[in-house]
């Protein structure tokens, strides 16, 4: 297809999207929606289409630009109409600051899409990483030596991590090539922080997030954790401003496997009753569960997408510690080994079920929608009951928690995020 500079643009229709500060190169392309083709300029931030382009809808377009060498063209690129506004910050290849307005010598040609690192070749950098030192996908993190610096971040949206969008000009220039590849449906690097709502003093008590699975293809289109570096899930309880405890995970978190954390209530961390302010963090380093930790050289990373919760310290009639672990995730059936133990006391009428975390915050309502159950009876005091669950057809995009009820008529109950890996894998 010629390159035609002179063609007029086409005034977009009531309820295009506007574009303008996107784009900053004109192209001409070849545009298929619902079967139709149409022609679409675009030219210093104007879109011109004869037909209306809602926000969210994706098209197939030939890629046409020009350079000292002439016409070139990116056939068959998959584009998806968004708004400044709109741009979901956590897709891979979307807008961001980069001091240069030709990116596509690492287009692979061939492959269709941009150059993975291993074709890039060690120490270049990525345009969709920007050109900001500290920035990441064109994301700033927020860290911090200060603990209170970074629990005062906290909105429940990107608790301080910023999207820097570019501003133009020759540092910052617009480019619609950086669309080539978005994905208007990228999924959150982390999310849904569970915390129990009320933990015995001294029990024990579990805490985690969710994660993504990475996906089976080559590359992600989506930014992930393991794109911003290491770091270690820690919890942070609060009471009054004052931090009383922290523990983090023992190995830092990775793409596709959730984190989880597990503590049983000891002499020397015992926490005194009463509610409690709890904030998911990052942390540079691990840090065993304690109530007068040294943060010495321990630098905190606001979590993004996550909301603080509470929870309640409180005494109970019986000290139940259990855990629950992927251990074969690889094929369908997907193994789950568990254990129960009775601290000093015996427990009766034990049930144990595999719960979807969405019925986390009331599991009793998510005992119908159990994957699976089993009557354990009775367990004696300082005794351990073991078992393993064979579970077929999981549901990809959730993750399962452990529910353990015990007691007459199931009047008590323990629950935990099942350990290790996500089973979408």
């Amino acid at each position: 297809m010629a390159y035609d500079p002179t063609t007029k643009i086409i005034t977009a229709p009531v309820g295009t999207p506007d574009l303008q500060k996107c784009f900053a190169v004109r192209v001409q392309a070849n545009v298929t929606i619902d079967g139709r083709t149409e022609t679409i300029n675009v030219l210093s931030g104007d879109i011109g289409v004869n037909c209306a382009l809602e926000t969210g809808d994706t098209f197939i377009a030939d890629y046409i630009y020009r350079d000292a060498l002439g016409t070139h063209a990116i056939p068959n690129v998959t584009w998806t109409v968004v708004s400044r506004n709109e741009i979901n910050k956590w897709a891979k290849y979307k807008p961001v600051r980069w001091n240069s307005i030709n990116t596509l010598l690492q287009w692979n040609f061939a492959a269709n899409r941009w150059k993975t690192q291993s074709e890039l070749g060690a120490g270049v950098r990525p345009w969709w990483m920007s050109s900001v030192n500290n920035a990441v996908g064109g994301i700033q993190t927020l860290y911090s030596s200060n603990l209170n610096t970074v629990l005062g971040a906290y909105d429940g949206d990107m608790n301080g991590w910023q999207y820097l969008k570019p501003n133009g000009g020759l540092l910052q220039p617009y480019r619609i090539t950086d669309f080539a590849g978005y994905s208007h449906l990228a999924p959150e690097p982390i999310s849904n922080f569970i915390i129990d709502s009320r933990i015995s003093q001294t029990g024990q008590f579990s805490a985690g997030a969710m994660m993504p699975a990475p996906s089976e293809s080559e590359e992600n289109n989506y930014l992930s954790l393991a794109d911003f570096g290491e770091f270690y899930f820690g919890v942070v309880f609060v009471k009054n401003g004052i931090l009383k405890l922290i523990v983090t995970t023992d190995e830092t978190v990775s793409s596709g496997a959730s984190p989880t954390i597990v503590q049983q209530f000891s002499a020397g961390t015992y926490l005194q009753l009463g509610t409690y302010d709890v904030y998911p963090v990052f942390t540079n380093q691990a840090i065993q569960m304690t109530t007068n930790p040294n943060l010495n050289n321990v630098v905190f990373t606001s979590c993004p997408c996550l909301s603080h919760s509470t929870t309640e310290i409180a005494t109970d009639a019986y000290d139940v510690a259990i855990d629950a672990r992927w251990t074969g995730v690889i094929s369908d059936p997907k193994r789950v080994e568990y254990s129960i133990q009775a601290i000093g006391s015996a427990i009766t009428n034990v049930m144990c079920y595999i719960i979807p975390t969405t019925y986390y915050d009331n599991p009793s309502s998510g005992i119908s929608a159990a994957v699976a159950s089993e009557t354990i009876g009775n367990i004696s005091g300082d005794q351990t009951r073991t078992g393993m669950f064979n579970l077929s057809g999981l549901i990809s995009d959730h993750n399962y928690f452990m529910y353990v009820t015990f007691g007459e008529a199931s009047q008590y109950n323990r629950k935990m995020l099942i350990r290790d890996v996500a089973p979408s894998q």
